[in-house]
């Protein structure tokens, strides 16, 4: 798998961490900049961000804290 995505201007490389909401990503960048990111395809950009291993802090939140702050829409 490619280490760039498509419309998305960051390597996976330059990538730390993210967490997913309401469509939206919100990604650290190992520079320690955050940005957010709404793909056309958020299933084929999370599989792209898993591949890469970049880690997903929503899965490190305990479940009454991610219930509340991710929409689960």
């Amino acid at each position: 798998m490619k280490f760039t995505y498509e419309g998305f201007p960051h390597r996976a490389d330059e990538l730390s961490a993210y967490i997913y909401g309401a469509g939206v990503f919100v990604l650290s960048l190992r520079s320690g900049e955050v940005i957010h990111h709404e793909p056309a395809d958020a299933d084929a950009f999370r599989t792209w961000l898993q591949h890469h291993r970049i880690r997903d802090v929503a899965a490190t939140l305990p479940r009454h804290i991610y219930d509340v702050l991710i929409d689960k829409k």
